[in-house]
């Protein structure tokens, strides 16, 4: 896991606490052995909620990414949001900008999105912002892994 083992990082306005089995938690979405509502995330039920990655000593031209929702039915799917890049965590460039997705609107769906917007500049950090309800009309977005693509550079130092 490229969390655990500190290659990125990944960090959420807030992180739904369940009072159940589920194991809510950023780095869940680097693991590709669970797609369970046993290994997602999801933020709280709050407006706006971001999800933001941190390529750290890298920096990220991103292409398109690709959500994979959970294998079991959580009835919080992604259904409208940004992707955001930055490297100085205050000058934000929208990439793509999704609204009323309903592709997304299942259980153990995995689908690629191509940024609609193209730049050949490199960011060190990608952030997913919630735009609206989900389709249970909550703010939850579960999510049970991310990938993204694109061309990765390394830092020289």
């Amino acid at each position: 896991n490229i969390h655990d083992n500190g290659t990125i990082s990944i960090s959420a306005s807030s992180t739904w606490n369940s009072s159940s089995d589920c194991n809510v938690n950023t780095k869940n979405l680097c693991d590709f052995n669970d797609f369970s509502q046993l290994s997602m995330w999801s933020p709280d039920d709050k407006e706006n909620s971001t999800l933001l990655f941190d390529f750290k000593n890298r920096s990220f031209r991103i292409t398109d990414y690709t959500l994979h929702t959970p294998s079991d039915l959580s009835g919080h799917t992604p259904k409208s949001w940004v992707v955001e890049c930055t490297n100085d965590m205050n000058n934000w460039v929208t990439v793509d900008t999704r609204n009323n997705e309903s592709v997304m609107n299942n259980e153990n769906v995995c689908h690629t999105f191509k940024c609609q917007s193209h730049s050949d500049n490199i960011y060190r950090y990608i952030r997913f912002k919630s735009t609206d309800k989900d389709f249970s009309d909550s703010y939850y977005f579960d999510i049970s892994a991310v990938e993204f693509f694109g061309d990765l550079k390394e830092s020289n130092s």
